[in-house]
């Protein structure tokens, strides 16, 4: 390959990436107050700080509801039916969102002109 025909190949590979960056900051720019919010839960559900969250709140509960702090009676005893209910609804909705933004990820100008 020349070096003129490189030139080129890289001139063409240059405005292909700024027409996709381009089309990407309009979808991220159009998209609508669902999709936002939609988006930020989808964001801070893969996160550290989503995981350590998790984790504190199962060990606190399981503190209560063994009877570890006196202070607060234990209103969920073992094997912890109601938490097991809250985190089966929490993962419905969670997946609910992430297939949501994958849905929209997927429906994205730069996915279709790719």
């Amino acid at each position: 390959m020349s070096e003129t025909q490189s030139t080129q190949l890289g001139n063409s590979a240059q405005s292909n990436i700024e027409a996709v960056v381009k089309l990407e900051q309009k979808a991220l720019v159009e998209r609508s107050l669902g999709d936002r919010i939609g988006d930020a839960i989808a964001t801070f559900s893969g996160s550290m700080q989503f995981f350590i969250l998790h984790v504190l709140v199962f060990v606190a509960w399981a503190f209560v509801n063994f009877g570890f702090i006196r202070a607060i009676p234990p209103f969920d005893p073992y094997p912890f039916s109601f938490l097991t209910m809250a985190v089966s609804m929490e993962a419905v909705l969670l997946s609910c969102f992430v297939l949501m933004r994958q849905n929209r990820m997927c429906g994205s100008p730069t996915v279709e002109t790719v």
